[in-house]
């Protein structure tokens, strides 16, 4: 049975492969880390919709951010850095896309924040839509 815990479990495992560290310092554009950490995420979830099918089948649209925060050397290219944090990116949308089998999995945005307090945030949002088959 489908579920969101096995699909989060999978971009949880994505994230975690390519060297990034779950932390519980809450992170936003609005509030940056204060523990000077590198490589770390964390990650909301959240229903979007839930629809019912024939029968005692739904199908639910399960939305995810991902928040990861690059913390920059103090004398570094900054211009590099911007560069290196673009790849980044894009190698954990194909990670998170490969990861996921056997439903849709989209990714709906990224967004890079500036550099502020020597770090870059990154927000990635996805979309994983999957029936469940309520009998069971």
């Amino acid at each position: 049975m489908s579920s969101a815990k096995t699909h989060i479990q999978s971009i949880i495992s994505a994230v975690e492969n390519l060297g990034y560290t779950f932390t519980d310092e809450f992170f936003d554009f609005d509030n940056f880390p204060t523990s000077g950490d590198d490589e770390v995420y964390r990650i909301e979830a959240k229903t979007g919709e839930i629809s019912g099918l024939s029968g005692s089948r739904v199908e639910k649209k399960k939305t995810f951010d991902i928040w990861i925060a690059f913390k920059l050397a103090a004398e570094s290219n900054r211009k590099q850095d911007v560069y290196d944090v673009l790849d980044a990116k894009e190698a954990l949308e194909d990670d998170i896309i490969q990861a996921i089998s056997g439903i849709q999995v989209k990714i709906l945005e990224d967004i890079m924040s500036p550099i502020k307090n020597d770090y870059i945030l990154v927000k990635l949002t996805g979309e994983l839509i999957y029936w469940r088959d309520l009998s069971a």
